[in-house]
């Protein structure tokens, strides 16, 4: 089941203007952002609130743009950090509100070895600050305006997020008579092997939103529900079963 999704940031202010909806395509509950650059050049970033800031190196090289060096800081490594290029009205996203708005530069090998194929990936620091609406039945990513209000009807549920430091959001959930805390992840991914998707029979896509537990609570409820809906070997390069909850 999609609903609509609204969730505030930690700091979060909103933007001068009304609320703005982005370029995106929602596909199987993932959303991917396109903006356009003012010489007609498509981006496509993966969006992910429980992901990382990026754009690849491939990227950065058809896109033409100037990196600079960037001083690592902590356990942080030092790396390559470009600004986002201009984009056409009406196509375009916002930088993100930290670090000068800059995002960092991820190297070809990485980007290899971890199959990633999109441009790039705006995670929590992008989405950080700011205050934006998930509306999957509408296929719509809305960065919201300094008029925004919530529904006095919506339900709410409390975001978690430690003050200071990442915009990781977190929320309690109850499954099985248990209240636990789980990251809020816009962009967990999993990719289905054929005769698991066969066995879910959803109509659905192989590549598709998700959602991840750890091992040790996975057998807990598989061990209580032993007559439960479990798919084995359902996703195709870990090999992990599917639950159904």
């Amino acid at each position: 089941m999609t609903t609509t999704l609204l969730l505030l940031l930690l700091n979060a202010t909103p933007a001068a203007t009304g609320p703005t909806a982005l370029p995106a395509k929602f596909e199987a509950d993932l959303v991917r952002v396109t903006p356009e650059t003012r010489d007609g050049k498509t981006i496509t970033f993966y969006t992910d609130s429980g992901g990382g800031l990026f754009l690849t190196d491939a990227a950065v090289k058809r896109l033409g743009l100037r990196t600079e060096a960037q001083k690592g800081q902590g356990d942080q490594p030092a790396m390559d950090v470009v600004h986002l290029p201009a984009f056409k009205p009406g196509a375009a996203i916002p930088p993100p509100l930290a670090n000068d708005g800059r995002i960092g530069v991820m190297p070809a090998a990485m980007a290899a070895k971890n199959g990633f194929t999109e441009d790039g990936m705006l995670g929590e620091a992008w989405f950080g600050g700011r205050v934006w609406t998930w509306d999957y039945p509408a296929r719509r990513l809305v960065l919201e305006g300094s008029g925004w209000k919530p529904d006095a009807a919506a339900t709410r549920v409390p975001i978690g997020l430690r003050k200071g430091e990442t915009n990781f959001p977190r929320i309690s959930i109850r499954i099985d008579g248990e209240t636990f805390d789980v990251l809020l992840d816009t962009g967990a991914m999993t990719t289905l092997k054929p005769e698991a998707l066969a066995k879910l029979g959803d109509q659905g896509p192989a590549r598709r939103a998700t959602s991840m537990i750890v091992d040790s609570r996975f057998n807990a409820w598989r061990s209580r529900h032993p007559d439960g809906r479990v798919i084995e070997g359902a996703q195709g390069k870990s090999n992990a079963a599917m639950i159904e909850v």
